[in-house]
């Protein structure tokens, strides 16, 4: 093959063809789900889908993903890695960052954890978490 020369992809077509259907599916659904008052920008960044094995978890706005996780971030302080060990088996943890006193979590529940904890405002990263595992995950209640 010389220099110039490209190879044509059946696969890369047939995948650029399934991202246009289904952003095509998507932007009509958003077009005809709207509510009066709900202003749309398809082509920018505020619409956000998330998907979970195969299926559509969160379909919105950034900000209404952000709202929807207020009051199910919680920040704590753990005091090691054993400590870490059992509380991310029963809480799913969005970050975790290593400081002098200990391990500081962030971390997302349904409902108010039973452990001292604090409340925290969600980032996006956050609300990621929050859409993917949360409401079907219970034992983190």
């Amino acid at each position: 093959m010389e220099k110039n020369e490209f190879v044509k992809s059946e696969i890369g077509s047939e995948a650029a063809w399934r991202g246009f259907s289904t952003q095509t599916l998507y932007i009509a659904k958003r077009l005809l789900t709207a509510e009066d008052d709900e202003q749309l920008y398809p082509e920018q960044v505020e619409d956000l889908m998330i998907m979970r094995k195969g299926k559509i978890t969160y379909n919105g706005t950034i900000s209404k993903l952000i709202e929807n996780a207020q009051n199910h971030v919680f920040c704590c302080t753990l005091l090691n890695e054993q400590e870490f060990s059992l509380f991310q088996k029963k809480y799913k943890v969005a970050s975790k960052i290593y400081k002098a006193k200990g391990i500081e979590v962030r971390f997302v529940s349904e409902g108010i954890p039973g452990i001292p904890c604090e409340s925290c405002e969600p980032t996006l990263e956050d609300a990621y978490i929050y859409s993917l595992y949360a409401k079907d995950d219970k034992r983190h209640s």
